[in-house]
């Protein structure tokens, strides 16, 4: 879908991502609300106060009320950062082991990658020290590669390849996400950050994601492999 400005009623674009932010926050803000309610009932549950559990429904149960969770905390960050002139909270982790493999490990992922086969390969021969060490709001991060990921694994073709890579020019980071699906044009590799720019979809993902990586100092952007066949996802941090 792409929003077009209509002269005739004043509309703007600057006007629908004013809207949307707002919608959007209110959405996270009322989520979070029922998020709350579950998370409480899910825990009465475990306790015991509901009726007994086998040990596999309980083990079931744990692990969603633990994705909730986590869920819940990203929304709070979210609605945080979408405040304009607002800080969001930062902490030090390693951007491979706390962000990226835990999410590559994750049933939905695994079973996406399964499904299509697809192989993905890491960096870590390429790490300083073992880790890469970045100052960031875990829970967007984690919003930010899941984004990535995500539209990685959709465009890859079956049989397909993803590729996690990094290099460090001494003042930032620089993480790229390469897929073995179709180029982006050259002449949508900006505007698809647009709002409302998007191919299949509503235009929020690259946008949103895009905003939350430049509220920590970096950027995001998509250029073409060295063959020119494929995309790459290069999102680059400060150094801690």
């Amino acid at each position: 879908m792409v929003l077009e400005e209509n002269k005739n009623d004043g509309f703007k674009k600057e006007d629908a991502e004013r809207y949307a932010r707002d919608i959007l926050g209110l959405a996270a803000h009322d989520t979070n609300s029922a998020f709350t309610k579950i998370i409480g009932l899910m825990n009465r549950m475990l306790e015991g106060k509901s009726g007994v559990m086998d040990a596999e429904a309980q083990q079931r149960l744990t692990y969603i009320a633990k994705q909730i969770s986590e869920l819940k905390e990203s929304l709070d960050d979210y609605f945080v950062a979408s405040i304009p002139g607002k800080d969001c909270l930062k902490e030090t982790v390693d951007l491979y082991q706390n962000i990226i493999a835990p999410l590559c490990n994750q049933e939905y992922f695994k079973e996406a990658l399964k499904a299509k086969n697809i192989t993905h390969y890491f960096w870590p021969d390429k790490r300083i020290g073992g880790k890469v060490s970045v100052k960031v709001n875990k829970g967007l991060t984690k919003s930010i590669y899941h984004n990535l990921l995500s539209n990685a694994i959709k465009h890859t073709p079956i049989d397909g390849l993803i590729i996690f890579d990094f290099s460090d020019d001494g003042v930032t980071y620089e993480f790229s996400v390469f897929n073995s699906g179709r180029p982006v044009a050259s002449d949508k590799q900006e505007s698809i950050f647009d709002l409302f720019e998007s191919e299949g979809g509503l235009g929020f993902g690259l946008a949103a994601i895009r905003k939350l990586v430049r509220k920590h100092g970096g950027d995001l952007r998509c250029e073409d492999s060295m063959d020119g066949k494929h995309p790459i996802f290069v999102l680059t941090l400060p150094k801690e």
